[in-house]
């Protein structure tokens, strides 16, 4: 099974520095980078290292408890709240990161919303756990988002909610009843920690895992754009694929796919597919190294010639779904956004 989630929060709430624990935690990094010595494995631009913040959003891969999960940073900052909510639309489910020192700011509320607009299920963590002076004041924030926002416990999950708690009291609940209640933005579960010190991450982890599904897939191919980046002289289209698989030299329309990217940090694995995420769970220990990779996220690069780049037509916009095959032709503006590279240039990282 393969999940897509995003952690966002206000800024400096912890948000890259939960990332690289649970990075850590999962055993994708031998050792967690900070933010403020530039060392983190999600902050790649020259820009973030030296200013020590997110200013885009950026994906890392790992697996846990035989889930793969990619995890999506976004920016904290409000200057670049149009970045964050464009990752939004590809998510399976979000991190919602609040300071335990800051409690709920003004941004949080807008992502709050944002959350809300795009039916987005919720986990809440609490970061800086171990220097909050106040995590009552703290928790009381939260209880004015909702009242859904409970401690992860079958006592609480029951009180925020009237079907878990009839199946409370019958001595029927069980975790196929919270995972679907989670899914269905009827409770909002809320963990606490030290992500420094990587208190707390195991526990978020299993929730993770537990609770998040994949959406709803297509047979046929279909994909949503959520980023557009730059790479020297060229372009790469960063999608979700919703449905099907997309091929290297598949052809989209009057577009073809030259090459297709898993990221992960600053780091890339190129493939010669990407699928829809797989709804059957993987059994730990168990590895598919001979199977297709299924991977959703990935980014799609489209070869232009060294001349005649002005005519191609690129108007896409992040966050425009695909539809599924029978439209194609609608993916040509999108492909036409896709990574750009003169003949020979060197596409390593």
């Amino acid at each position: 099974m393969k999940i897509v989630t995003g952690i966002a929060a206000h800024a400096d709430a912890g948000k890259t520095t939960l990332a690289e624990a649970m990075l850590y935690t999962a055993g994708t990094l031998r050792r967690m980078g900070r933010v403020d010595s530039g060392s983190a494995f999600l902050d790649t631009s020259s820009m973030e290292k030296e200013r020590g913040i997110t200013v885009f959003s950026h994906q890392a891969v790992t697996q846990y408890n035989g889930t793969g999960i990619t995890i999506l940073d976004t920016p904290g900052h409000s200057d670049f709240s149009a970045e964050a909510e464009r990752t939004l639309t590809v998510l399976d489910a979000c991190i919602l990161v609040v300071s335990g020192t800051d409690g709920v700011q003004s941004h949080t509320l807008t992502l709050w919303k944002l959350l809300d607009h795009y039916d987005i299920p919720v986990i809440i963590f609490v970061s800086k756990a171990d220097i909050s002076h106040d995590m009552d004041s703290v928790m009381r924030s939260l209880a004015a988002l909702s009242d859904r926002i409970v401690p992860y416990d079958e006592e609480s999950l029951a009180e925020a909610d009237e079907e878990l708690m009839e199946a409370y009291i019958e001595g029927d609940m069980d975790e196929d009843m919270i995972r679907r209640a989670f899914n269905e933005r009827r409770i909002f579960p809320v963990f606490t920690g030290a992500p420094l010190k990587g208190e707390g991450i195991t526990p978020l982890l299993d929730a993770l895992t537990s609770l998040v599904r994949p959406k709803s897939v297509h047979d046929s191919f279909s994909a949503k754009v959520y980023k557009i980046s730059a790479e020297g002289n060229a372009r790469l289209t960063h999608m979700k694929v919703t449905g099907g698989t997309l091929r290297v030299k598949d052809m989209i329309g009057e577009e073809k796919a030259e090459g297709i990217r898993i990221y992960s940090g600053a780091k890339f694995e190129r493939v010669q597919q990407a699928e829809a995420g797989d709804p059957r769970p993987l059994p730990p220990g168990q590895r598919r190294d001979h199977q297709p990779v299924r991977q959703p996220l990935c980014a799609v690069r489209r070869d232009f010639p060294a001349v005649g780049v002005q005519r191609f037509h690129v108007s896409a916009q992040p966050g425009v779904e695909v539809p599924p095959a029978d439209h194609q032709h609608q993916l040509g503006v999108h492909m036409g956004a896709a990574q750009v590279q003169a003949e020979g240039a060197d596409d390593r990282q």
